[in-house]
């Protein structure tokens, strides 16, 4: 990969967007974040070349439908404790995520090795700390070492459907933590499969939000052990 030439980092335009959006949505970007937004933007591109990391090409579109989506539930993660993001992908929302609150202990389970790959060199350009990669299935986790009932919360970005999610996910979830599922407009199907399961999970409300300059329907899913 270092062979390859490396693509443009956020146009200035861009960085307004960036930061535009994202006061919209309660968060006020640092210089410093900014460029770290740029920096990732760029890797993501050039990696692109070389493995599907996105299907999205434009500027614009990165910036609003990855960056600003993935700080949509930044406000409902709990001040403390280990979290992790399931079927990261390219880092979405977990990135994005880190860099505007740096202090988030976070691991990133993605089981694409390729992905894993692009994770790693991600967090080492950015230097990133607290956050490391699990290249595994979800699914397979409850049995290693260290993993059972570790998180406190635990994200997921459109990957899963919301039963599946749960059932991966309860076995790896703190007893006071959080399963927050970002969806779309199409998350009353998914509540209803969920409520079939016979799992001590209850969705204790569902956060309802329009993404900025594009009014998209988004609906995170919030999820805890019932009592």
């Amino acid at each position: 990969m270092e062979a390859v030439s490396y693509s443009s980092e956020l146009s200035s335009e861009g960085a307004h967007l960036l930061s535009q959006g994202a006061s919209i949505l309660g968060v006020e970007l640092s210089q410093r974040q900014v460029q770290l937004f740029s920096l990732f933007y760029r890797e993501l591109q050039r990696w692109s070349k070389a493995m599907n990391l996105t299907a999205l090409k434009r500027e614009r579109d990165v910036i609003i439908k990855h960056f600003l989506d993935s700080l949509t539930p930044l406000d409902l993660i709990p001040g403390s404790g280990p979290a992790a993001d399931v079927g990261t992908g390219a880092g979405f929302p977990a990135i994005p995520l880190k860099i505007v609150q740096p202090e988030l202990d976070l691991t990133l389970i993605e089981r694409s090795s390729k992905k894993c790959i692009f994770l790693e060199h991600i967090i080492r350009t950015l230097k990133l700390n607290k956050v490391r990669v699990e290249c595994a299935d979800v699914r397979k986790l409850e049995s290693r070492q260290g993993y059972q009932a570790s998180f406190h919360t635990i994200l997921s970005r459109a990957t899963y459907s919301l039963a599946e999610l749960a059932q991966a996910c309860r076995p790896l979830l703190a007893a006071e933590g959080v399963i927050l599922a970002m969806k779309g407009p199409g998350l009353a199907k998914e509540l209803e499969e969920l409520q079939r399961l016979d799992l001590d999970l209850q969705v204790q409300r569902v956060h309802k939000l329009n993404l900025p300059f594009t009014g998209d329907t988004r609906q995170i899913a919030i999820l805890r052990v019932s009592r």
